[in-house]
């Protein structure tokens, strides 16, 4: 399944699926090109 987001929190990247879960990307994972990254400001 395709992300439809990343999100960012700290130094953790989650991927977002259509479904609603959630999935860890691993430091290894290259990011899907044109999929949006969103990250967490404080």
């Amino acid at each position: 399944m395709v992300p439809v987001l990343y999100v960012q929190m700290g130094d953790v990247v989650w991927k977002v699926f259509p479904n609603g879960t959630w999935e860890r990307v691993a430091p290894d994972e290259p990011l899907l090109q044109g999929v949006q990254i969103v990250n967490q400001h404080r």
